[in-house]
């Protein structure tokens, strides 16, 4: 088998005639044997038409006769065809045929081979009787040619007189059309009135529609934790279940109940009514106020409380909506806080040692009582300064870059230097700094604490 396929591929090489395969275009789609006797590029831009590629002499006749099989559907061939090839005439044969396919494009394959070189006569005159008889017998089937060619575009003219007299029938339909789409515009008209009636109604269901959603908006918009929806006279509709279970109560005790009557009148609280009868009642606007008040049963609670008086537009009457923000343990931590701090900055002003606070703009933000005596200035006059501020200007420069190299690294350190006491006197001061972070690792700037060494040396 290896064998036949390598003579059947051999034979397919060597011998098979020159062929083309091209569309109703002629543009080639494939290349068979060798070609380059018949065909050649065109010069300019690439392309592979059939005509382009054509020897001089040959593309008039392969438009015919691929013109012929594509009306005809049978094969055609042209025999003795005269080309030039390198300076030199030559006689060609070439066959067209039909190529079936699954698709509806069609496709023909166009044969070439070299005619075998015709017999001269001896004498000149039987050449020219043979030579007018060849040329007339092309004239006839060139004629034969250019009638097929005339009948084809009778043809075609037919076709497109029929496609017009159908496009002529299609406008009339088209006109019928319109005048069913007149009648169907004056139907919509009459439907579009209906539409409106009926839109009417829509209307009034949107607006009830609206007055829902506004309600809604305004209950999200003004709730913190605690929530309670008041009627123009102050009496409850309807509690959430955070007020219910920060103050201890129960709906059903609620609801329809006057505010200030709640839990055995614990909601008469003064500044709660002139808030809501003298701000809320009087504007269309939120508003806020924070009390203070003693609750039985639960303890002192410390309370922010946000208002707003929503008109109801289908129905008479408003609605107030009423947020309580407990705010008892906050106040409570940021007393705490306060308290701690005091501690610390009274801490501070009785030690020893002259102590200093910067934050992370580098400038100080807190300096202790023996640093103010120490300097004879005020705490005022202290803070937003750096600690650097009157530092012997031969230690100056290299107190700040040793402060900013380990401000950058938040490194610790230690360093001396000549300070000016209040009395025009500098005194050699030890100071050890160390970086200041919060719980949660964020740097907040240096503390650092200062000794007078000289005055530690007079003491020993």
């Amino acid at each position: 088998h290896d064998m036949e396929r390598a003579m059947d591929e051999l034979l397919l090489s060597k011998y098979i005639p020159a062929a083309v395969l091209v569309n109703s275009d002629l543009d080639i789609l494939q290349f068979r044997g060798a070609t380059g006797l018949y065909l050649e590029p065109a010069p300019g831009r690439a392309s592979l038409n059939l005509l382009k590629m054509a020897r001089p002499g040959l593309g008039f006749e392969l438009r015919n006769i691929v013109h012929k099989v594509k009306n005809g559907g049978q094969a055609a061939r042209k025999d003795g065809l005269d080309m030039m090839y390198e300076n030199e005439a030559r006689k060609v044969n070439i066959e067209a045929r039909p190529v079936h396919s699954d698709g509806e494009t069609p496709y023909f394959l166009v044969v070439f081979q070299q005619a075998a070189a015709a017999h001269q006569p001896s004498d000149s005159d039987g050449a020219d009787d043979g030579r007018a008889q060849q040329l007339e017998r092309e004239l006839n089937a060139l004629r034969e040619d250019m009638r097929a060619i005339v009948e084809s575009q009778e043809a075609a003219n037919e076709e497109l007189q029929s496609a017009n007299e159908e496009i002529v029938s299609s406008n009339e339909e088209l006109q019928s059309i319109n005048e069913e789409l007149e009648t169907s515009k004056e139907e919509l008209e009459s439907s579009n009135e209906e539409l409106i009636t009926i839109n009417q109604e829509l209307q009034l269901r949107n607006e009830q529609l609206a007055e829902s959603q506004e309600y809604a908006e305004a209950v999200f918009n003004t709730i913190g934790e605690s929530l309670l929806v008041l009627d123009s006279s102050l009496r409850v509709r309807t509690a959430n279940d955070a007020f219910l279970a920060t103050f201890k109560l129960k709906i059903d005790d609620l609801e329809g109940t006057p505010l200030f009557e709640i839990a055995h009148g614990q909601w008469q609280i003064p500044q709660l009514r002139a808030f809501l009868y003298d701000s809320v009642l009087q504007q269309d606007r939120p508003a806020r106020t924070e009390i203070t008040h003693f609750f039985a049963g639960i303890g002192e609670k410390v309370l922010l409380v946000n208002a707003c008086r929503v008109a109801r537009k289908s129905h008479t009457g408003e609605i107030v909506l009423l947020a309580l923000e407990d705010l008892t343990e906050h106040k409570l931590a940021a007393r705490m806080i306060s308290e701690r701090e005091e501690w610390i900055r009274n801490m501070a002003n009785n030690a020893p040692v002259m102590m200093w606070v910067s934050g992370i703009d580098r400038l100080n933000t807190f300096v202790n009582r023996a640093y103010l005596d120490f300097r004879g200035i005020s705490l005022a006059q202290a803070v937003g300064k750096m600690w650097t501020e009157h530092i012997h200007p031969d230690d100056l420069g290299r107190c700040q870059q040793t402060y900013t190299a380990h401000f950058e690294k938040k490194l610790p350190f230690t360093i001396q230097y000549r300070l000016l006491r209040k009395d025009g006197v500098y005194r050699r001061i030890l100071d050890k700094a160390t970086p200041n972070f919060t719980p949660e690792g964020q740097f907040t700037g240096f503390i650092g604490s200062c000794v007078d060494m000289e005055e530690y040396s007079e003491a020993q």
